[in-house]
């Protein structure tokens, strides 16, 4: 989703109303993905309580920038957004 984004934000030579239906799309992604990405954090929680010191570590470091990658792609998403609709009228 990140390079799709990436795409269509800074190379795509769509019109907006393209541009807005991929958007919806990726948006839609998010939505159906958030419980995955959801269950996904709570088992890596649960297998750092049963993990040894070092390992443990490992992994919620991992978890850790998985949620950040997370919040940076859906935040660019709910940004690009806020563009499209700000210049459409």
């Amino acid at each position: 989703m990140d390079l799709q984004l990436t795409n269509v934000e800074h190379f795509s030579k769509s019109n907006t109303d393209d541009k807005m239906r991929q958007l919806n799309g990726f948006q839609q992604e998010i939505t159906l993905n958030t419980n995955k990405i959801d269950q996904l954090i709570v088992f890596g929680e649960q297998l750092i309580q049963k993990s040894e010191p070092l390992d443990a570590a490992l992994i919620e470091d991992e978890l850790e920038e998985l949620h950040r990658f997370c919040q940076e792609v859906f935040g660019r998403v709910a940004r690009f957004h806020q563009r499209l609709t700000s210049r459409h009228p």
